[in-house]
This record gives structure tokens, sequence and C-alpha cells, in this order.
């Protein structure tokens, strides 16, 4: 297989072939092994063209025809970001690296899939591919897997219009929660935004602490009012169908502010004794975790009342999402205490 011509064509094949389409009449373990050295070669030969390729095949027109083996694709380029984003200090001459104009379609490919063109039109304008890929979850979380790598190898010095844009489209519009296209695509980029920030707040650099601070500033008070706090206030008029939905979200809001807060309370707080210009949010430890959690219980009345007179599916569903949702405040309050005594 590694001996074609490579073409968008032979690619598929290939993808389709480890992943378990049926592209042959019999996808043995030899066949599986030729295409997993096929890809390898076709990433070492050209790996710009294999990139560009795998984004192609990433966001194709559905054919009623054929499937699309994208899953395969954003694995296939997760791999290759791993192996040719940047040498790591390696030097080697040997290797060849994806160019700078090449990361940068891969940068804005990304963000389109996990905003549904709405970063970038022209990627994914078709109605019918994004309705797919929205409803394509396991795909989203893996797309989310990539966009934290690639901010991991690049933040804070590349990708800085990273953060922002996801930060926008999480707390962006307020959608109805009858429009379920928007409301998913706000949970995909809260669900992005979160992989980003449990990579990037593990990063120990002088230089990478100073830019989670920086974050921190700017955005921890619309994440805690317009996100979590907005969510919160959601629960009030949900329907039972969109409880869920709701929970999630909130639950995805509270593990970003933890993030935040384990890295840049202590900054934030010496901050605010300097004089500094600081949200209410930031003045003292204390004030920030009663904040956080007087938000949890305030609401929990207002989640007991919506238990009542639901059937037993939809009480177990909303019971194991508010499990999640006390677990991570009951964390955010230990662990930041922990941190920041």
């Amino acid at each position: 297989m590694a001996d074609q011509v490579f073409n968008l064509k032979v690619l598929i094949n290939a993808l389709c072939c480890i992943s378990g389409i049926s592209c042959y009449q019999n996808n043995a373990p030899t066949k599986i092994k030729e295409a997993e050295s096929a890809l390898l070669t076709w990433e070492n030969l050209n790996p710009t063209a294999y990139a560009i390729n795998l984004i192609k095949v990433t966001i194709a027109p559905l054919d009623p025809y054929v499937q699309i083996p994208r899953m395969a694709a954003i694995l296939a380029l997760k791999a290759m970001v791993g192996r040719k984003w940047k040498d790591r200090g390696r030097a080697n001459k040997n290797i060849m690296l994806l160019d700078d104009n090449t990361k940068g379609q891969i940068r804005n490919m990304l963000l389109s899939i996990i905003t549904i063109g709405a970063f970038n039109g022209s990627l994914i304008a078709d109605q019918d591919l994004s309705i797919s890929l929205i409803r394509d979850k396991a795909l989203m979380k893996t797309v989310a897997s990539l966009i934290s790598k690639i901010a991991r190898l690049d933040l804070p010095l590349q990708f800085q219009e990273l953060v922002p844009t996801l930060v926008g489209f999480s707390l962006g519009s307020n959608p109805p929660l009858d429009n379920w296209v928007a409301v998913e695509t706000r949970l995909n980029t809260a669900n992005a935004l979160e992989a980003v920030f449990a990579e990037i707040c593990t990063k120990r650099l002088l230089v990478d602490k100073k830019y989670v601070i920086s974050v921190a500033q700017t955005y921890l008070s619309d994440l805690m009012e317009k996100g979590l706090g907005y969510s919160m206030e959601q629960l009030k008029i949900a329907e039972s169908g969109s409880l869920t939905v709701v929970i999630e979200y909130a639950t995805i809001l509270a593990k970003i502010v933890h993030h935040l807060l384990l890295v840049s309370l202590s900054s934030l707080v010496d901050g605010a004794r300097k004089g500094g210009s600081v949200y209410d949010l930031q003045e003292t430890p204390a004030k920030a975790i009663d904040k956080v959690f007087g938000l949890l219980l305030s609401y929990i009345p207002l989640l007991r009342g919506h238990l009542v007179s639901k059937t037993t599916t939809d009480v177990n569903c909303i019971n194991e999402g508010l499990k999640d949702l006390l677990k991570e405040f009951y964390e955010l309050v230990v662990t930041t205490q922990k941190a920041h005594p």
C-alpha cells in the first residue's frame, strides 16, 4: 500500500482499513499493518501533503454510499502532531516538520470544527455536515483533545487566538435551550476550553504560569458570572429534557474555574493586596471559594425541586449529573485550599 501514489483516495482506504470500515473484503491483521505502515511512510515523505489530506478527510462532505473515516483521520493527525509539530530540542535535521502555513491551516480547521464553521465558515459551510459533526460526540471529544495537545505545544507564544475564541463561544449569545445546535456548539467549545486549561495549567515554566495568570485576570470573572452563574439561573426555567444539558454545562464551567484558581489564586490575591485592579472574585481566597461554593448551596433546593415528579429514568440521569457537579465543587474547594493554604 505504501508504494501507491499518495492521494486522497488511497489515504481514505488506509484509514478505513485501520478503523474497521469495510473497504477491503478481509481486514486481516496483515492488511491493517500494511495500512499503518503506509500512513507512517506518507507522513515521513511529505508531512504537509499528508496533513492537508487528513484535514480534507475530516471535513469531507457527507456521502450516502461511503462512510468517511473522520475519527481515524483526527487520530492520525493527533499522532502526527506529536511527531511533526516541533523538534522539542532534538535538532534532528532528518525529521521533516510541518511548516507554519500548514500548522495554521490545522489550527483553523480544528477551531472551525469545534465551532461548527462559525470560526471560519468557508471550511464547514454544509448544514448537513455540521449537524453530523455535532451528533458525533466521540469525534468532538477527540478534536478537543487534539486542540489541547496543540495548545500545550504552542501557547503562549503561538495560537494566541485560541483561548479568546473558545471563551467567546463558550459564553456567548446564551442560546435558547430548544436550539440544540447552538447549545451543543457551546458545550463542545466549553469542553475544548476545559481540555486546553487542563493541559496548560500543568506546565511548569514561569512564562506558562504567567500566561495562565493573565488568562485568569481577563476571563475568570466572566467564566463565573456569565458561565457558571448563568447555567445555574437556567435551572429555574429549564424543562426536564434540558436539565442534563444545563448540568453538564455547569460542570464543565466549574472544572474550568477549578483549573484557573489552582494556578492563579495566590497571584490574584497578591495583586489585590497591592492595590491592583481586580475583580471581586479575586479579592481573597475565602471570598473566591465562598462565591463558588455559595452558588452551589444556593441552588441545591432548586435542583431538588426539579427532581420531583420525574420518571425513574429522568431522575437517575439527572442524579448522576448532579453527583458529578457536586463532586467538582467539593474538589474545587478542597484542592484550592490545599494548594493555597
